[in-house]
């Protein structure tokens, strides 16, 4: 893959479809769905359960393939990608939040986020582990906690550390699936403020969630309902909390009309 671009679009979708065969019958998750998403944007997508959220964001990240249409990463079609490179492309340039948080039961805090850190790059530990601190402090992991394994962790601290990791590498588009679905107010607003601070930086963030509070935060607001976007809300920048009663107002507005 190239050197991302500084500005224009970094992911487009375009006629996506994904279906499942089940028993002899097809499951339609997406369908005709056309997205584009610029550099440093972040975008929120709602929808019910079983719209084709999750799906969505597997197949523009390269962990899916769509069954038919195709996703482009900086003008390149990622479909062309050969398996060995499009492992590359994911470790390059994709920072991953799932709601299944797969932290490494035999490895430490640290070492969670450091195995990701150095993997594929010819990058100095010293500065992994330097930038793998700040991250931590930011998300409210104390350095006496970093020794601690995944078993040891609430699943509110393990969910921290998962969104360290997918920003450690400092991804072109971070990706991520109800990320603050485990945490509470404090440690949801840490997780936010480092997400769209990310974005105001220049990364792109893509999440995926029910809850308005996360919602608030993004750029555009998509709503998805059987498999295709129905509709989507510009907020606009996030400037600071006390704006965010008008964004509300928007944004509550916009799902009572798509029906969520």
């Amino acid at each position: 893959m190239t050197q991302i671009q500084q500005q224009g679009t970094v992911l487009k979708a375009s006629q996506i479809s994904k279906t499942y065969a089940h028993d002899g019958l097809q499951q339609h998750i997406l369908v005709n769905l056309d997205l584009d998403i610029t550099r440093g944007e972040y975008v929120v997508v709602m929808g019910p359960s079983g719209a084709g959220k999750s799906t969505l964001m597997h197949v523009l990240s390269g962990m899916d393939s769509p069954t038919l249409g195709e996703i482009e990463f900086d003008g390149a079609a990622i479909g062309a990608l050969n398996p060995r490179r499009l492992t590359d492309f994911r470790r390059d340039h994709c920072g991953f939040v799932f709601q299944q948080i797969h932290l490494l039961d035999s490895l430490s805090v640290l070492d969670n986020v450091l195995a990701v850190g150095l993997l594929g790059r010819r990058r100095r530990r010293a500065e992994v582990v330097r930038r793998a601190g700040e991250l931590l402090d930011r998300v409210g992991i104390e350095e006496a906690d970093r020794g601690k394994f995944p078993a040891m962790l609430s699943g509110g601290e393990a969910q921290r550390v998962a969104v360290v990791r997918a920003l450690i590498n400092s991804p072109a588009v971070v990706f991520a699936d109800e990320p603050t679905g485990q945490l509470n107010s404090e440690s949801s607003s840490a997780v936010l403020d480092l997400l769209g601070e990310v974005s105001a930086g220049g990364q792109t963030v893509l999440v995926v969630t029910h809850d308005l509070r996360s919602a608030l935060r993004g750029d555009r607001v998509l709503y998805l309902r059987d498999g295709a976007i129905r509709g989507e809300c510009v907020l606009g920048r996030r400037r600071d909390a006390e704006h965010d009663h008008d964004r509300l107002s928007r944004l509550t507005g916009f799902l009572d009309e798509m029906g969520w």
